[in-house]
């Protein structure tokens, strides 16, 4: 008999800005039993060199490996893109973002949710969307959402480099994309 851990999905979030190809905020979604796989795949995937893998400081050797190495996952990706972006408002378009993909993470089945830490005030926004969104009906409530640090969980390294790589193609440069060899689900948003 399965139990319901067994079909709990949780995912990991985080941004890419760039002004060519828009305000990226990926998510990537598994179940939390995986995980561990997961993180070992990453870790091994990684540059030994420093102490986590951040997309924006990685060598295009290193890049290639990495999405190759994230193509062999069994997680699911879901990317919200917003443009054109006010470089004076960014902020504007991660709250467009996160609140379709907070809904699209809720549809799946998504319980529990992790965006990469930012400052405390930072992060407080991201909570006020989020009370916000409930309070209007918007999301019911069983979406949970936390702050990750990426120098201790490995599960944001992904979504890290899934909005990286996606950012590149837009700009022009789609071989890291195409090296995932995964299906990723888009949502745009016109600002």
């Amino acid at each position: 008999m399965s139990n319901e851990s067994d079909f709990t999905l949780h995912a990991w979030i985080d941004e890419s800005i760039h002004a060519a190809a828009g305000y990226i905020v990926a998510a990537t979604i598994a179940a939390p039993a995986a995980c561990e796989a997961h993180r070992d795949a990453v870790r091994a995937a990684a540059p030994s060199s420093r102490r986590r893998m951040h997309w924006r400081e990685e060598e295009g050797k290193d890049r290639l490996r990495i999405a190759e190495a994230l193509g062999q996952l069994d997680v699911a990706h879901t990317i919200v893109i917003a443009s054109p972006i006010d470089p004076r408002k960014p902020e504007r378009a991660r709250r467009k973002c996160l609140e379709l993909l907070f809904l699209e993470l809720e549809d799946l089945g998504v319980t529990q949710a992790w965006l990469e830490t930012r400052t405390d005030a930072l992060n407080r926004r991201d909570l006020f969307l989020v009370d916000a969104l409930r309070g209007t009906g918007t999301l019911t409530g069983a979406l949970h959402v936390d702050f990750g640090d990426p120098n201790v969980e490995p599960m944001l390294w992904i979504p890290d480099a899934i909005a990286g790589a996606f950012g590149a193609a837009r700009r022009g440069n789609p071989v890291w994309r195409d090296a995932l060899a995964v299906t990723i689900d888009v949502i745009e948003i016109n600002l």
